[in-house]
């Protein structure tokens, strides 16, 4: 019964000598996974959130930027003693293709006091008078172009946005106002941000700090929706003061999201691009999910094979121990 025991405690010493080694090498891969690979996924998840929301963010300014100069370029164009004739003033609206294919929703002129002088037939829903709307008020001031506050013409509706600059007279004074409106959501305008996803669940903000509105957004019921109050969101918080980069941060849901913030410099907004963070670090965990089904299957398959192994080898001795130990006994029989 010892040497059987003593037989049997080989195999459990080589099969546990052998464990070891798979165990030791398995532990070193899981700590290379969390060290460096996980270190290196973390910083190219970063980098590639920050890549895409500069992306998104530089063909939002460059949208806005392209139909504020539409508008100042209208401005200069508009013909001199135009804005004193509604007539004249609409035809003129009503005949600049271009700018009407850039502002779809209408053009329409004010003169320096915010009265409407003239609009055109598609014309976004401003009011008559736009003497007390800040915007106008900028425009008046800088001399140049403006960006309202954005709105809905009828509750529910889609949100538009107008842009206004100023025309000079001889002067060298304010004579009259233009304005451009376009939907928030016309196709070659903020659309593809509202249908951007980030990840699998993932998605976009474009938020106006000023109005502490949010613009735009990949989830169509946060459209003109109340931004996050100071205080609330630590991150927002930070972007309000002008900080831009990328960080984690803990979603009201309870959920921790990477996300990234970028300027929009032409209309002095921000955009956050945003993903869990589970989504965003998943080739780690796949990796080590997969280590761990791979090194399980390898010890599991070291398992059989050594054992299939050592009974190979040690059956013939085994046998020969076992004859011995019988003609032993018989002849132990024989002298008694």
């Amino acid at each position: 019964m010892l040497r059987q025991f003593g037989r049997r405690s080989i195999y459990v010493r080589v099969i546990l000598f052998t464990v070891a080694i798979i165990a030791a090498s398995t532990a070193l891969q899981f700590l290379f996974v969390y060290t460096v690979l996980d270190r290196d996924v973390r910083e190219m998840a970063v980098s590639h959130q920050l890549t895409t929301a500069s992306y998104i963010a530089q063909d939002v300014d460059d949208k806005v930027r392209l139909r504020l100069n539409f508008l100042r370029v209208a401005a200069g164009q508009f013909p001199a003693g135009a804005e004193r004739s509604a007539d004249q003033a609409r035809r003129w609206l009503d005949g600049n293709v271009s700018y009407r294919l850039v502002f779809p929703a209408g053009l329409a002129l004010y003169d320096p006091s915010g009265a409407r002088v003239a609009e055109t037939a598609a014309h976004g829903g401003q009011p008559a008078d736009i003497s007390q709307e800040n915007w106008f008020q900028a425009a008046l001031k800088s001399q140049g172009p403006a960006i309202a506050k954005l709105y809905r013409v009828v509750p529910g509706g889609d949100p538009f946005l107008t842009m206004a600059s100023a025309i000079m007279g001889p002067d060298g004074t304010v004579v009259a106002i233009i304005t451009g409106t376009t939907a928030i959501l016309e196709e070659n305008f903020l659309k593809p941000v509202y249908e951007q996803k980030i990840g699998e669940t993932g998605g976009v903000l474009v938020i106006d700090p000023d109005a502490n509105m949010i613009v735009t957004s990949s989830n169509r019921p946060q459209l003109l929706a109340p931004a996050a109050s100071p205080g609330v969101n630590p991150l927002h918080d930070k972007a309000r003061a002008g900080w831009r980069g990328v960080e984690e941060t803990t979603a009201a849901s309870g959920r921790r999201v990477l996300s990234a913030i970028v300027s929009i410099p032409a209309a002095g907004w921000f955009l956050v691009a945003h993903q869990p963070t589970d989504q965003a670090y998943r080739p780690v965990w796949k990796v080590e999910r997969n280590l761990l089904v791979v090194s399980t299957v390898i010890i599991g398959g070291t398992l059989v094979g050594l054992y299939l192994l050592l009974n190979y080898l040690l059956g013939p001795l085994t046998e020969a121990a076992r004859r011995l130990h019988a003609m032993a006994r018989k002849d132990a029989r024989s002298i008694s």
